[in-house]
């Protein structure tokens, strides 16, 4: 499992390294998309206070499910998520309906964008925020975030670092 874990690793940093940022970024959400055996795979950014602009790698079928979670975002409604993320910014949800009771309206929301399953975590160096990753239906390797967690910490560098050029300039 180590192995395979190292050599996904391996083929995500590849892409993201690439001189076109965007299609090594691209790419490599489509890559954790193939690992995690996933329908959608994006990176929600933290601008200014909240959560309001996202990025995404989506199967064909999962077209209905990207565009409710574009729409989300761009309402400013993802911190209704926050309460499903662990104090370590970790977030496995292999069933929804686990959280039925205790979240009805996530619950809701989760269900009408056709997640049944959602992994994901948060992407901040010390205090500073860069956004979520998120993989929505993920089928495979859920519980296992070597892959998500290396991918994150790149994308966190990366984000971080276009944020500080802009504010500079």
């Amino acid at each position: 499992k180590r192995q395979e874990n190292q050599k996904e690793i391996a083929r995500c940093m590849e892409h993201i390294l690439e001189e076109d940022f965007s299609a090594g970024f691209r790419e490599s959400l489509k890559l954790l998309c193939d690992y995690y055996d996933a329908d959608c795979a994006t990176v929600v950014y933290y601008n200014d206070g909240q959560y309001n602009k996202a990025k995404e790698y989506h199967r064909k079928s999962a077209e209905v499910m990207a565009k409710i979670l574009l729409n989300v975002t761009e309402e400013g409604k993802m911190k209704e998520f926050q309460p499903l993320m662990s104090a370590d910014g970790s977030l496995f949800l292999r069933k929804v309906t686990k959280i039925k009771e205790t979240y009805p309206q996530i619950y809701t929301q989760l269900v009408d964008c056709r997640i049944w399953s959602l992994s994901g975590m948060y992407l901040k160096r010390q205090e500073q925020w860069a956004g979520a990753l998120l993989l929505l239906n993920p089928r495979h390797n859920i519980g296992d975030d070597t892959v998500m967690r290396a991918v994150g910490a790149k994308l966190t560098t990366e984000i971080l670092s276009s944020k500080a050029i802009i504010n500079r300039e």
